[in-house]
C-alpha cells in the first residue's frame, strides 16, 4: 500500500485525514487531522505493510533509523486518536 493509497481510506473513517510527503524526508509522509499532525506515526510514501515488520525501517540521515508503522496498527492508532479527539486538541492547545 501506498501513502495515497493510505489516504483514501483514512479519509473513509474521517475526511479531515490527509497524508502529505514530507519534503525534507524523501520516503516519508506525515498523517495531519484538519491540517495539523497531532502526534500522529510517519509513513513510508511507497510501500506501507499489512502487518508489523520490525526490520521495515526508515533511515534518518545521521544514521538512526526508526521502525515504519504498519498499516493495521495506523488503522488503530487513527481510530484511538478520534476516540480520544477533544483531549488531543485540548493538549495541543495548551
Amino acid at each position: 500500500m501506498t501513502s495515497k493509497e493510505l489516504e483514501k481510506e483514512l479519509q473513509a473513517i474521517d475526511p479531515n485525514f490527509t497524508v502529505v510527503e514530507n519534503p525534507n524526508r524523501g520516503g516519508l509522509s506525515n498523517i495531519f487531522y484538519e491540517g495539523t499532525n497531532y502526534d500522529l506515526p510517519p509513513v513510508s510514501t511507497d510501500e506501507i505493510r499489512e502487518d508489523r515488520d520490525d526490520t521495515h525501517r526508515y533511515v534518518f540521515p545521521n544514521g538512526m533509523s526508526a521502525r515504519l508503522w504498519s498499516h493495521k496498527e495506523i488503522i488503530d492508532r487513527a481510530n484511538a486518536f478520534l476516540a480520544n479527539i477533544d483531549n488531543v486538541k485540548k493538549d495541543h492547545e495548551d
